[in-house]
């Protein structure tokens, strides 16, 4: 073997395996799946809307009516792959608010009108303010975790609309014939 014939071999093995490995993942995009268009046609920046077909050179998508765009008119294509619960944003926001509200509490409580500045001990009520932040930060975060955990927010992943096809077909004798395709 010569060093060219060497050197397509081996550039062929090696898009071999990796149009084998793009063949075993999921198409960018399938009927069933949300997406966000963005497209020359629609009259508006994004449109989400559910996917009904996908064919070579035209998506029909569903956002009340049925709605066929052509993949040439498409400026941008998003796809939703799981949605997620905003339970940990509640929990923390639950926590400042429940802190701040349990802390103004214990400190309004805690004030006696028969106190004098000479009996004011500083440690007792820095800790009395502290459990009150506490408690309240504890109350807090429950209370935001269980109205975080309503909310769903879409995760949305950018589809490629450019695509690089890669064909590899075994000829006489030995030989390789490689194609390579770029859909704009």
């Amino acid at each position: 073997m010569t060093c060219s014939r060497a050197s397509v071999f081996l550039v062929a093995l090696m898009l071999a395996g990796s149009a084998e490995l793009l063949a075993q993942h999921r198409p960018p995009i399938v009927p069933g799946d949300r997406v966000r268009i963005s497209a020359r046609e629609i009259g508006v920046e994004r449109l989400a809307a559910t996917v009904l077909t996908v064919k070579s050179d035209t998506i029909v998508v569903r956002s009340g009516e049925p709605l066929a765009l052509p993949f040439a008119s498409v400026t941008k294509l998003e796809v939703s792959r799981e949605r997620k619960s905003r339970a940990r944003l509640g929990m923390a926001i639950g926590f400042w608010t429940g802190a701040v509200a349990g802390g103004v509490i214990v400190a309004r409580s805690s004030r006696d009108t028969e106190d004098t500045v000479f009996d004011f001990n500083p440690g007792e009520a820095f800790g009395e303010l502290l459990g009150g932040a506490l408690l309240g930060g504890i109350a807090g975060t429950l209370v935001g975790a269980l109205i975080g955990s309503s909310f769903k927010v879409d995760q949305w992943e950018a589809v490629p609309l450019h695509r690089i096809r890669v064909t590899i077909v075994p000829q006489r004798k030995g030989k390789l014939s490689v194609g390579v395709s770029l859909r704009l």
